[in-house]
């Protein structure tokens, strides 16, 4: 499984994503830009961890468009990351175009598809069948510290609170909710390293 790898991935990715805005070196953001790529190339719904560096520092409205202007200041080198992330992704792109004749190509059978209409958000977190919460129960302490970093930290606390938004609407959407045998909710193993945050929090 890919999410053992994700897991390393994700904590250099924030790692770097901490590193980059209290320096703003191009070294910092070609590393990003590689990470990147590797995080997308490994499971590509992981690209929504990208809203942890966008939304990172930010607490309040004014401070979203504070962030706006960082990034358009430092456009050269948030381009380096989207370059570098993109170069990570070629040889996979000339490998898929030798083999199948395309550019992309989906691994999965036809019926394997997102429901964005129909999240089964109250499975996905509370069944019994495969439950996060229920067959992971520890992670509810991560949240409560959310909270608690919500109030000391939020430009720390709302980066997470935007991520996880997005990332449980997209794990819960797709096909086969519960994610194969086993128990607990393995697309989350990853995440971990964001809600190590909250666990410090807490």
């Amino acid at each position: 499984m890919s999410h053992a790898y994700s897991f390393l991935l994700f904590t250099a990715f924030l790692l770097l994503t901490i590193k980059w805005h209290e320096t703003k070196c191009f070294k910092t953001a070609i590393l990003i830009g590689l990470v990147s790529g590797m995080i997308a190339l490994v499971r590509p719904t992981n690209v929504l961890l990208g809203l942890v560096f966008i939304f990172w520092g930010v607490d309040s409205w004014r401070g979203l468009i504070t962030k706006f202007n960082l990034l358009k200041s430092n456009l050269v080198s948030v381009s380096l990351i989207l370059l570098f992330a993109f170069i990570v992704w070629i040889p996979q792109l000339v490998y898929w175009k030798t083999v199948s004749g395309s550019w992309f190509f989906v691994g999965y059978e036809d019926d394997a598809a997102f429901y964005f209409a129909n999240p089964q958000l109250i499975n996905n977190l509370f069944s019994y069948r495969k439950g996060w919460l229920v067959y992971t129960p520890l992670m509810i302490f991560a949240f409560v510290g959310l909270v608690m970093l919500w109030k000391n930290r939020r430009g720390m606390a709302l980066p997470i609170v935007v991520y996880s938004v997005f990332n449980i609407y997209l794990i819960s959407s797709w096909w086969s909710w519960w994610y194969g045998g086993g128990f607990g909710m393995r697309p989350y193993v990853e995440t971990y390293a964001i809600y190590a945050l909250g666990f410090g929090a807490f």
